[in-house]
């Protein structure tokens, strides 16, 4: 029976791994060892997967603090999964369990309880659609209620007092105005911006997985396949922090704002905004890949070229 195994780390997205490659008992131990040690963790390897044609699986997940969880899904029976925490001693002996397909023990290993499938995490089996959601949206846009609004009040507050003094002259003018001025340049940007990132990532949905060199893209009723040699080259647009600091000492509420345009070799190009696609660790998914990658910072990071997909 083959068994393969793939890797899902803390800086992927959900439901992105390696490549499967074929899995031994041996191999399985040394990405333990090298990965999960004791005390830190050197690449933050989140989740094991292994695997047999057969459907079945085992997962192995590094909960951080210690803690560790094994689940395993039994291709006869979709509805449950098995589980624990445990020491990592424990975790190895539900592997080599599995190595042998000795279910039965691998199944009294683990808790005896059952749950749900449907209770089980969504990112370690999923495989991950990268689209804007309105869930998505509306946690991008939370510093503006949680700030931009405390913002629009505190400075219309101090206009209004400024404006109503009885003895105005030319300097409470001159600060009335900078301080409207100041208040707008703290919301009103990143709300455009926003506007801006919404309208591009609306209709546009990718799946893209580490390991796979296939990208389908949906953009409205256009749908294409690329592969990532395809890809001429991988921008990311990110806040300049530094012409900030002059300003509020660079925390604007809309600070993380930023997005990665990927053009093709046929001129194509998407847009992957913070809407649709943590930017943190995103040139890292192309770094084993033959793309030229780069990285811009501005003060504004606005779209300069729309999501464009040909129709041809």
């Amino acid at each position: 029976m083959s068994i393969f195994y793939k890797l899902h780390f803390y800086k992927d997205e959900d439901g992105e791994y390696t490549k499967p490659v074929s899995a031994s008992i041996s191999e399985i131990e040394r990405i333990i060892e090298n990965k999960w040690p004791s005390e830190g963790y050197l690449e933050d390897l989140k989740i094991i997967n292994i695997s047999d044609n057969q459907n079945n699986q085992i997962l192995l997940h590094n909960c951080r603090r210690g803690v560790y969880e094994v689940y395993y899904l039994d291709s006869g029976n979709n509805k449950y999964h098995y589980h624990k925490k445990s020491r990592i001693e424990l975790i190895l002996e539900s592997m080599r369990y599995f190595f042998v397909s000795d279910f039965s023990k691998l199944k009294v290993s683990l808790n005896k309880t059952t749950k749900d499938r449907k209770y089980l995490r969504e990112e370690l089996l999923k495989n991950h659609n990268y689209t804007l959601t309105p869930k998505r949206n509306w946690k991008e846009l939370k510093w503006f209620f949680t700030l931009g609004i405390p913002y629009i009040l505190m400075f219309t507050f101090f206009e209004f007092s400024i404006l109503n003094q009885k003895n105005q002259n030319e300097f409470s003018i001159i600060m009335s105005l900078i301080i409207f001025a100041l208040g707008l340049f703290l919301w009103l940007p990143g709300l455009l911006i926003h506007w801006q990132y919404y309208k591009d990532n609306a209709n546009l949905r990718i799946i893209v997985t580490k390991g796979n060199p296939e990208i389908l893209v949906e953009y409205g009723d256009i749908k294409k396949r690329f592969l990532k040699n395809d890809i001429k080259t991988v921008l990311k647009t990110t806040i300049e922090k530094e012409s900030l600091n002059v300003v509020v000492g660079g925390r604007v509420p809309w600070l993380f704002y930023g997005y990665t345009e990927i053009e093709f070799e046929s001129g194509e190009i998407i847009n992957l905004t913070n809407l649709l696609v943590d930017q943190l660790f995103i040139l890292d998914k192309f770094k084993n890949d033959n793309v030229k990658r780069g990285l811009v910072q501005r003060t504004f990071p606005i779209i300069r070229r729309r999501t464009f997909l040909s129709t041809g």
